[in-house]
């Protein structure tokens, strides 16, 4: 039986599950708001709310940045970083649409070169580390591993995957970076008493900046804290996935982030367009990164306790990440143009899709996690059930809305990247002062927004997802690229709207 004969099947299968999920996120909406509604004796003071309301204002410009780099995880901007430097592949012979990161390198200029050596018909250059040789079986692990996570987890074999760029330079030795992260784990565990709290800003600071050069180093700490807090007893069921969620943000999920609007690996630059492609990513990602973690750090005191010690240093918390960032970009420079031979070696194969029935289940946490950040931030309100069931429907629209391919001036009006966040942030502004007319709550404004943003992020996610033919690149557009740039970080800095 053909690929042809099997796909209405996996149509109607792929519709049914989209269908469970937005139902699933309709009952435990109603449920959680039913039940806790019942159980809520009191009503919050005026002051109460108003301070509610504060916090998640304060949280609000995060919130749009990561609602646009959600719709990042679209083909889009997945097919822009596997198709980088598209003229050198087609120079190669290989086909553009197929290219990994991998191929991209191999594509590339610079990679032939070494590898030809001047002698066209010589052998390749051999793979060689800062120190001289490479380890067989580590190769292969770091190739191969996140190959074999993806299908039941996507974000855990990016973890797995992510030091890549180290591991062409030094080998086994980036194997210090997880350690440190156990290391610390162990620490910050002692320091907040087997709790799921913040540890010292210290500490906190030492793990998010781990998590940045190796996101695997900030996962094994936040595992580690995570154990010492189930073996004490001192975990809850709604307390610590939201502590979760915060802190594994932080420290391992900022990078993450960043990737999905400015790739971290790209061949090494042959060209201006090439250069100019990536000092944008040098000058954008670490200013996005640096943006977000002074954010999430500000509200940290909301829903983690002993937060209020890194909230008070968010700022500088907030720089320092933003250093960390442009010397991971440049690590991530080196290795590509010194030892692109090791880091095709290293890096991962390419990703097999998230298996049917695990991608389901991701979806069904995710909404559990985003309901209780709603009950933790905003309250029981009956506004949840709508909110979570566009969320849910942009979790899965991609999988039952009809795709295909844009016209021209439609696809390049879709909002990709940078010119995302800078959309999704006016949006939200001008939906702020519209909704402040009609409504005095500010937990209602809130909700209204956040009703606002995800209704619009659905149709976005959607419209994201079809193909269509790009501008081609001129110094026209990248001089409104940069402008664009240049109106995002204004706007998240509140100096425009």
């Amino acid at each position: 039986m053909t690929t042809t004969e099997h796909q209405p099947g996996a149509v109607k299968h792929e519709r049914s599950s989209a269908i469970l999920v937005i139902m699933f996120a309709l009952a435990i909406s109603v449920l959680s708001v039913l039940f806790l509604s019942n159980q809520t004796a009191s009503h919050e003071t005026a002051a109460q709310e108003t301070a509610k309301g504060n916090d998640v204002q304060n949280l609000a410009p995060t919130v749009r940045v990561v609602t646009a780099a959600r719709t990042a995880r679209v083909a889009s901007v997945g097919r822009v970083a596997r198709v980088a430097h598209a003229a050198d592949a087609a120079r190669s012979g290989m086909a553009i649409a197929e290219l990994t990161v991998a191929g991209s390198i191999m594509a590339s200029s610079r990679y032939r070169r070494r590898s030809t050596a001047g002698d066209p018909d010589g052998p390749p250059e051999p793979p060689h580390s800062f120190f001289g040789w490479r380890v067989g079986w580590f190769d292969n692990l770091s190739r191969r591993l996140p190959a074999t996570i993806a299908p039941y987890s996507p974000f855990i074999a990016n973890i797995s995957g992510d030091s890549s760029y180290l591991r062409a330079m030094v080998g086994p030795a980036t194997l210090v970076l997880p350690s440190a992260g156990l290391i610390l784990g162990i620490l910050a565990s002692r320091d907040v008493h087997q709790t799921l709290n913040a540890p010292s800003p210290v500490l906190f600071v030492a793990i998010m900046l781990l998590g940045v050069f190796d996101g695997a180093a900030g996962l094994l700490a936040l595992l580690v804290m995570f154990i010492a807090a189930l073996l004490a007893g001192s975990a809850s069921w709604t307390e610590t996935p939201v502590a979760l969620l915060l802190l594994g943000t932080l420290w391992f999920g900022i990078s993450q982030v960043v990737r999905k609007i400015r790739a971290f690996t790209r061949p090494s630059p042959d060209g201006p367009h090439q250069w100019w492609a990536r000092a944008g990513d040098m000058i954008i990602g670490p200013a996005l990164g640096g943006y977000l973690a002074a954010s999430l750090t500000n509200v940290l005191p909301v829903t983690i306790l002993s937060g209020s010690a890194a909230a008070d240093r968010s700022l500088a918390i907030g720089l320092a990440v933003a250093v960390a960032i442009l010397l991971r970009f440049g690590g991530e420079f080196l290795a590509s143009h010194v030892f692109p031979h090791d880091l095709v070696t290293v890096h991962p194969d390419v990703l097999p899709s998230q298996r049917h029935g695990y991608r389901v289940a991701s979806h069904l946490v995710e909404l559990a996690l985003v309901m209780l950040l709603f009950l933790q931030f905003v309250g029981p309100l009956w506004l949840g059930v709508p909110l979570l069931g566009l969320f849910a429907l942009d979790l899965v629209i991609v999988e039952i809305a009809p795709k295909g391919s844009l016209p021209t001036w439609l696809y390049n009006l879709v909002p990709r990247q940078v010119g995302n966040i800078l959309f999704i942030s006016i949006l939200a502004v001008s939906l702020e002062s519209l909704i402040a007319l009609f409504v005095e709550s500010e937990i209602l404004r809130i909700c209204y927004l956040l009703l606002g943003i995800t209704a619009i992020g659905v149709v976005q996610t959607w419209l994201s997802a079809f193909d269509g033919k790009a501008i081609e690149d001129s110094a026209g557009r990248k001089v409104g690229g940069a402008v664009l740039a240049v109106f995002a970080g204004m706007q998240l800095g509140g100096f425009l709207l």
